[in-house]
């Protein structure tokens, strides 16, 4: 296995610059909607698949986001109607949230339309290619932020 040097981890960095820049190309998100709010949406419909509740500090470990801007954006979401609250008839102090109807409708059509969109533009790339590309940055998130938390200690 070669070792990773100085000039090859400029280009991981650059190339994660980049991906910043992928990211600003991606289709328009529906007016009034930002990022954050799309992938709590997503995250929620992701782990109401899996558990029954899904509570804030359940959105921000799966986002790998602070509690605070996951409450703002859930706040967001649920006064635009996309949301319901439920709160914890064992600890009143615990509010689940779930997807609305409305929500439903509107994550529906947006996934459908968003995500086909980009599925023909990214069309020459297989999904071996996707699944090792994920698997790095994944690895460089943990591996930074990891150093980012030894920082604060």
């Amino acid at each position: 296995m070669e070792e990773l040097n100085e000039r090859k981890i400029k280009r991981m960095m650059d190339a994660m610059y980049l991906a910043k820049r992928i990211w600003e190309l991606q289709p328009e998100l529906p007016e009034g909607i930002s990022s954050t709010e799309m992938h709590v949406l997503d995250a929620v419909v992701q782990l109401s698949a899996a558990q029954k509740a899904v509570y804030v500090s359940d959105i921000a470990a799966a986002l790998k986001l602070p509690r605070p801007g996951v409450t703002r954006a859930v706040k967001v979401i649920t006064q635009r109607g996309y949301f319901e609250k439920e709160t914890d008839d064992k600890d009143r102090r615990y509010v689940a949230v779930r997807l609305s109807e409305a929500g439903r409708r509107f994550y529906e059509e947006h996934d459908r339309d968003y995500f086909a969109g980009l599925k023909a533009k990214l069309s020459g790339i297989d999904a071996s290619d996707a699944e090792t590309m994920i698997a790095c940055i994944e690895k460089v998130y943990a591996l930074l932020h990891g150093c980012e938390e030894e920082g604060k200690r």
